[in-house]
């Protein structure tokens, strides 16, 4: 099997163990110690969520143009538009935002959990 690896992975020996979809608290418990009162998926999470990246999803919403104040109209009597001031750039941001946290965020189908060895 050929795997890519990204460009900050140290070079070595890494062995597979499974799918990110495959990964279970019984799998964890092997590679990872619990800490105080978090199982061992837990503490794996709170790794990986320590580095500012995620596990699964984006831990908020999608931003939506109603919330940031753009008016959709389905009568051709109200003017659709931002009816508030700079709720289009707080919506930019907002939308920026989830985009980079969905790029920083593990799919557990496209993803393979490795061990170092």
């Amino acid at each position: 099997m050929v795997f890519l690896m990204s460009a900050d992975m140290k070079a070595g020996t890494y062995r597979v163990i499974c799918k990110g979809s495959e990964f279970t608290g019984e799998i964890a418990d092997d590679l990872v110690h619990g800490i105080e009162d978090k199982t061992a998926l837990e503490s794996f999470i709170s790794a990986i969520e320590a580095k500012n990246m995620y596990w699964k999803d984006v831990p908020w919403d999608f931003p939506l143009v109603e919330d940031y104040g753009y008016q959709i109209s389905s009568s051709p009597e109200v003017e659709k538009g931002w009816i508030y001031e700079g709720g289009e750039e707080k919506y930019h941001e907002a939308l920026k935002a989830y985009e980079e946290a969905e790029s920083k965020t593990f799919n557990p189908e496209k993803t393979l959990i490795f061990e170092i060895l």
